[in-house]
Parts: structure tokens; C-alpha cells; sequence
């Protein structure tokens, strides 16, 4: 019952506040790494990626000690929100909005003093308000697709991420799951967001009068019920804002999108209706990435991240999950992927022939710092199962 270390996959993030929605925050601490972990990033680290920095960033300012009570400078972020027609707005769009950053634009360095965040979307998109949660005095930077947002941190265009990870009613965001093992960076936090949709129009325009709806897939699934009363056809793009942008830039007076209201207020459109989705307690949970990882400590609460595949056998996943169990550690996330690369397992019994199984990569949050001993004694606990452990997630 080897264990294999196949990658890694580190970082970590302390909560506060459990019970409220936006409560998670990152912090810092000063107690070493377990030395087990050094063992596993020396291993074969077959899901990590190459990347290589291009330069560092001068003079950013460290986040986790700065009084995070002052807003994100607007012009820096969503440029000027106006309530001018449709057809001034997108005049003014095109020159105070950033750019989303595309994959071709990776190969170029930034220098700055503020933070600077990335997230996946348009300005005006829910990620960008989380990451304002996160990081309110931060310069947000959108990006085109989550993994541009994954490499524009690798490559020091940016000093962190803040990411979609799952939504209490459209679940995991599992590509994000599967980012997280390709890119050699650090969960150093998390932010709850609330997400209210609103469907809006260019001024003038009656929700009578609307024939199609954009927004993104999630956001359109997510409101079904006012979509079926509508009777309108569903188009699906890439983000909320990037919808209401389409809306006001191209003068759709048939067309509609759902987003939040702060997209209406960039785009210049009218909200028609509000909070339009079927579950009115809806709630995305989002990661925040960085290239160094905190240190846990033991004065506050922490979570920890662990993902493993499981050797063949009864009982595994059961023997896995009791070494938390049995050291009063609540476990808050249980997420299972299967393996990309070796997806099927083949059992060959004698008795009954040959079968193919399905091989998975188990993701596990739980709630204690790696500078608890009992969190030390469970993962290597969680060793002499019979459990492949991939990487985890420094406590936080």
C-alpha cells in the first residue's frame, strides 16, 4: 500500500465568521510547513505546469495587513458608469473599460503599486464584485477565460485571483477543480457571495417586449422559472456583464440579459425585474489564489484542502474519511472528478471476468490549521490508507 505523490496542489486560507455570507479572508502566520509536504513536491508532479514568471512586480502592497475598508478606485476598475441612452454608452465603454486580458496577452509583464486582481468575465460581472469583497482597495483585472486568470497570476500580471469554485444551486464549478491541479499556485482564501439576478434592457424598452434573454448558461438555468413565463429564447455567452455589454453596445431592443445591477449601471440599461432567479437564497462561494501560500496558525479558525485518488478495494473511501472523524475534524466539502488522464480502472478477477471502473480524484475540505498536530496526525494517517494523495492545501 505504496503512497504515490503524483503533483502537488497547495495553499490555504483561514475563515472568520462562518455563519456570515462574504466572510472568509485571508491571512498570514508564522509556524513551518509540515515536512511531509516537502516530500510530496519533490514527487513526479505530472499535473503541475511550467510556468515561468516573467518578471516580479515592484512595490505591491501586501493585502492581508492593509485596512481593507475603502473602495476599489472606480476608474481604475469599471471606468465611468453612466445613465446616458443606449446610444452615447457604448462611446463611452469603449474607452473606460479595461480590456479582459486574453491569452495573448500573458507574454507581457506589469509593474505597479496597487494590488491588482484578477477575475474570469467583464467588468460588472458577479467575480469582479467578489473580488472587490475580497480586495476593496485592489485594481480588478478581467479576463477572457478562468485559465487566463490562473496564468496571469503565474506570470506576475497580477498578484491574485478571486474564483467561482460552486453555487448553492448550479453546484461545482468543476473546471476550476481541474485548474487548480495544472497551475502551481495557492488557495490563500475564499469569499460567499450573494448573487441577485436582474434582467435588464436598453431604456425604453418593456419586459413585454423582449423576444431573447442573454446571460451566461448557470445565470439562465439559474432563473427558469421567469424565462418559462417569459417565453423567451435563451442565448448563452461567455459572462453575465459581457450579456448586458452586448445588450447596450449593439442597441438590442428585442433582446434582454440577466446580470447583476451593477452591470446595468456600467452598460446604461434598465432593469425590468429583479432578484429573478428560482432560489431566492443563492450564494456562490469563491476561491482566492496566489503565487505564495499563508502560513497556518492555530489563533484562528482554518481550513485545509486535500485531494487523493483511492487504490482498489473495499471500504477505501470509508477508511479515508474515518481518520478525520476520529480526531473531531468536521469535514465541509467533499467533491469527486475523474482522473483525466486515466480515467478507467480495470479489474481483472478470475471469478467474474474483467471490469472498468471509473477512477476518481476525491477533493476534501476540512476545518483545522496543518499547525494543529491532529491535522498533521490525520493526513499522515490518511498515508497508510490506501490512498494515492495528490497534493493539499495548506491550512488556513
Amino acid at each position: 500500500m505504496a503512497v504515490k505523490a503524483i503533483g502537488t496542489w497547495v495553499g490555504g486560507f483561514y475563515q472568520t465568521g462562518r455563519r456570515d455570507v462574504g466572510s472568509w479572508s485571508s491571512g498570514a502566520g508564522a509556524a513551518a510547513r509540515p515536512n511531509w509536504r516537502l516530500e510530496v513536491s519533490r514527487a513526479e508532479g505530472r499535473l503541475e505546469c511550467a510556468g515561468v514568471c516573467v518578471k516580479p512586480v515592484e512595490d505591491v502592497k501586501s493585502v492581508e495587513d492593509e485596512d481593507l475598508s475603502s473602495a476599489c478606485p472606480s476608474s481604475e476598475v469599471a471606468g465611468g458608469a453612466g445613465n446616458g441612452g443606449a446610444e452615447e454608452q457604448p462611446r463611452r465603454l469603449n474607452r473606460d473599460l479595461p480590456k479582459p486580458l486574453s491569452l495573448t496577452d500573458l507574454t507581457v509583464s506589469s509593474h505597479g503599486s496597487n494590488v491588482r486582481v484578477a477575475y474570469q468575465g467583464s467588468p460588472g460581472a458577479f467575480s469582479e464584485a467578489a473580488a472587490l469583497k475580497a480586495y476593496p482597495q485592489c485594481v480588478a483585472v478581467p479576463c477572457e477565460q478562468f485559465e487566463v486568470a490562473f496564468k496571469a497570476v503565474e506570470l506576475w500580471l497580477v498578484d491574485k485571483a478571486v474564483l467561482p469554485i460552486e453555487n448553492s444551486v448550479g453546484g461545482s464549478i468543476h473546471r476550476n477543480y481541474d485548474l487548480l491541479l495544472c497551475h502551481r499556485l495557492h488557495i490563500v482564501g475564499e469569499v460567499q457571495m450573494a448573487v441577485n439576478h436582474c434582467l435588464m434592457a436598453l431604456p425604453g424598452v418593456q419586459k413585454e417586449e423582449l423576444k431573447r434573454i442573454l446571460s451566461h448558461p448557470q445565470a439562465l438555468a439559474q432563473c427558469e422559472i421567469a424565462l418559462g413565463k417569459l417565453g423567451v429564447i435563451r442565448e448563452t455567452v461567455d459572462d453575465t456583464a459581457l450579456a448586458a455589454q452586448l445588450v447596450a453596445s449593439n442597441g438590442l431592443k428585442d433582446a434582454g440579459a440577466i446580470a447583476s445591477a451593477r452591470a446595468a449601471e456600467i452598460y446604461g440599461l434598465k432593469i425590468v425585474d429583479e432578484t429573478i432567479q428560482d432560489t431566492s437564497e443563492n450564494i456562490t462561494r469563491f476561491l482566492i489564489l496566489a503565487r505564495e501560500p499563508i502560513i497556518p496558525r492555530t489563533d484562528r479558525p482554518f481550513k485545509t484542502s486535500v485531494v487523493f485518488t483511492l487504490e482498489e478495494g473495499p471500504g477505501v473511501l470509508f477508511k479515508a474519511l474515518a481518520v478525520f472523524a476520529v480526531r473531531s475534524i468536521n469535514l465541509t466539502k467533499i467533491e469527486s472528478r475523474p482522473q483525466r488522464k486515466r480515467p478507467l480502472r480495470v479489474v481483472d478477477d478470475s471469478n467474474y471476468g474483467t471490469a472498468k471502473y471509473f477512477d476518481y480524484l476525491f477533493y476534501i475540505d476540512f476545518e483545522a490549521s496543518m499547525a494543529e498536530p491532529r491535522a498533521q496526525n490525520a493526513l499522515a494517517h490518511l498515508q497508510s490508507c490506501r490512498v494515492l494523495i495528490i497534493g493539499y492545501d495548506l491550512g488556513s
